[in-house]
């Protein structure tokens, strides 16, 4: 009786451990660029939606001052204090027209970023440096 138990029982061989071993390394290798693009896409949206704020917070200082010269991220905390939350940012030629707001994505050079909206006479444009890559359209604006 204990020949027959030695006898019925199974088990994996080492070839088909191996091919499952592969399988599994080839389905991760298709995985993890996925997974690395959409996690700075999703830092890129963080940026974009950091510059709609520091943009809402600039018009919002225009209309106080009558120009956007002068604007800078403590002038704006105090009209928007979630400014300070803000990954760096930069105001460039700001005047009584309009500006340049530039705001960098945490991606780095794995997204599209930095994100830009330029604001004059009353319209925006919205631009991104690295069309195609993170989450940066390949029209390159946003």
């Amino acid at each position: 009786m204990g020949s027959r138990l030695h006898q019925d029982q199974r088990g994996f061989t080492l070839i088909e451990l191996l091919v499952v071993i592969l399988i599994i390394g080839v389905l991760f290798a298709i995985v993890l660029p996925v997974f690395l693009n959409q996690r700075a896409k999703a830092q890129d949206a963080e940026a974009k939606a950091a510059v709609h704020m520091v943009e809402t917070a600039l018009i919002d200082y225009q209309h106080d001052r009558d120009t956007f010269a002068g604007a800078d991220r403590d002038a704006l905390a105090a009209i928007e204090p979630a400014v300070l939350g803000v990954p760096p940012f930069t105001i460039a030629d700001a005047d009584a027209d309009g500006f340049e707001l530039s705001v960098e994505s945490k991606s780095g050079a794995s997204g599209g970023g930095p994100f830009i909206v330029e604001h004059s006479g009353g319209g925006s444009s919205r631009s991104c440096a690295t069309p195609g890559r993170g989450g940066c359209p390949s029209s390159g604006v946003w």
